[in-house]
């Protein structure tokens, strides 16, 4: 399992990208949960090192 990139929302909420068993899932966490929000399907390509602010979020 690893972390690849995560985004805070405020309010201690944070939003994260995690790779595990060869797939990725967003996953939200706060002060007394973590839940998986989706699981991304493998044709999608993330690349978390370039980050664009105008535009819609895959």
């Amino acid at each position: 399992m690893h972390l690849l990139e995560t985004l805070s929302l405020g309010g201690k909420k944070t939003l994260m990208l995690v790779s595990c068993g060869g797939e990725r899932f967003l996953v939200g966490g706060g002060l007394e949960s973590v839940e998986t929000i989706v699981p991304l399907k493998s044709e999608i390509s993330l690349d978390v090192t370039a980050r664009k602010s105008d535009g819609p979020c895959l």
